[in-house]
């Protein structure tokens, strides 16, 4: 995908605007919890494509900083892909 990379930026780039807030999403790019809207610019969206997803690092972060609350997960989609490894993740934290 490194390859398309630029490509995609570039493309991408000009359609993307910013509110002045957001809902906070944990990022299966960085691992971290992202509050700025800026972060979501059209480098974060190359860094998608290219890079690893950190889908365990996002959730051990998620269950870290939300301790002694309710989290509810919802997946959408014809089938239940990641309830295997958030169970695995869930058993280990």
């Amino acid at each position: 995908m490194k390859q398309a990379g630029a490509i995609f930026e570039s493309s991408v780039q000009p359609h993307i605007t910013y509110g002045d807030t957001m809902i906070p999403l944990y990022s299966t790019v960085t691992g971290k919890l992202l509050s700025n809207p800026q972060d979501l610019n059209s480098a974060y969206w190359r860094n998608n494509l290219e890079s690893p997803v950190r889908f365990s690092r996002a959730v051990e972060t998620l269950l870290s900083d939300q301790k002694g609350r309710q989290i509810v997960f919802m997946e959408i989609g014809p089938h239940s892909t990641l309830s295997g490894p958030l169970c695995q993740i869930l058993m280990s934290h």
